[in-house]
């Protein structure tokens, strides 16, 4: 009789657990779903807004062309304005989603994605051992059959198809050339960081949209 009703026990306590995880399932299937819905939706409402903001632009440039009066065209600005922070909007939304995703940042999935590549040695960063360069990488194994791939697809399209000539310059630029140039004292873009998403932005294109 106690064999029977340890069994008995087990097999509903077995039963329990297993429904359990399957109302656990459940929920994060649908969790999932919605989640997933929400990115399309989204995504759909981006597309149909930046289409938008690219038909009043054209409109705009259509009656400045045809030397509109200054109300018609200040009345016809003001829409793809209004269009442009519904996009901002939209997009920030679905930047959120993209970087809270799965319970994961964006940030960790980053690390997480360099770590596996540095694992699997598809590149490590030149003299690790020293603290490294910043933009020097050595690839490994895979990472050269990658770039051998990459290489090979961008001739067979620009240098076979498109006829043009390949020349193979130096990756590096002397300070000097880049003095003459204006990047060293000239060029300053200020960049800002969103404290949400940690997405940054460089502020000159933020104050134009």
């Amino acid at each position: 009789m106690l064999p029977r009703l340890r069994l008995c026990l087990r097999g509903s306590t077995f039963s329990a657990a297993a429904s359990f995880q399957r109302t656990q399932h459940s929920l994060f299937s649908s969790t999932s779903s919605a989640m997933v819905a929400t990115e399309e939706s989204l995504r759909k409402a981006l597309t149909e807004k930046q289409s938008a903001v690219e038909a009043q632009g054209n409109a705009v440039r259509a009656l400045k062309a045809a030397t509109a009066p200054k109300s018609d065209i200040d009345a016809a600005v003001q829409s793809p304005n209004a269009l442009k922070l519904e996009k901002n909007d939209v997009e920030r939304q679905l930047q959120s989603i993209l970087s809270t995703d799965g319970g994961l940042s964006r940030e960790a999935f980053r690390q997480t994605a360099v770590n596996t590549l540095e694992r699997r040695l598809f590149y490590i960063p030149s003299f690790k051992i020293y603290r490294g360069v910043a933009g020097l990488y050595d690839y490994g194994p895979p990472g050269c059959a990658v770039k051998s791939n990459v290489l090979a697809f961008w001739r067979q399209h620009f240098v076979l198809e498109e006829n043009m000539l390949e020349v193979d310059c130096p990756c590096m630029t002397p300070e000097i050339v880049l003095k003459a140039s204006g990047h060293v004292d000239k060029f300053t873009d200020l960049m800002v960081k969103d404290e949400k998403t940690g997405t940054c932005y460089r502020a000159d294109h933020l104050l134009k949209d």
